[in-house]
């Protein structure tokens, strides 16, 4: 099964009601810290989703560029819990450091 972890900005919308907004762009200097902290969940979330698939993706190329750097950052970390996966033009493929993606699948790896 797969999941998709969206995150952006608490705003107010027309009618009222708080909605999240994953385009918006507020250069507030937290794309590390929203990140990190959404990560951070990922093994909470294996814990109750064991089977699961994470599906993350930017709502720009520089954004999902953003993500690849930070995974390839703390790959040391990722790769013995985690299999990272890269979508580009149609096709998954074995997470690569240098490569560009259009979005990142993660799941846990097997006990």
């Amino acid at each position: 099964m797969y999941y998709n972890f969206g995150f952006g900005d608490l705003v107010l919308g027309k009618n009222g009601e708080y909605l999240v907004d994953d385009r918006i762009e507020t250069n507030n200097g937290d794309v590390k810290k929203v990140f990190y902290t959404t990560v951070s969940a990922l093994h909470n979330f294996f814990e109750i989703h064991r089977e699961a698939t994470v599906y993350i993706e930017g709502s720009s190329q520089q954004r999902i560029d953003i993500y690849t750097r930070l995974v390839s950052r703390h790959w040391n970390e990722i790769e013995p819990i985690y299999l990272v996966s890269g979508g580009v033009s149609g096709a998954i493929e074995e997470f690569q450091h240098d490569n560009s993606y259009e979005y990142l699948l993660i799941s846990r790896r097997k006990p």
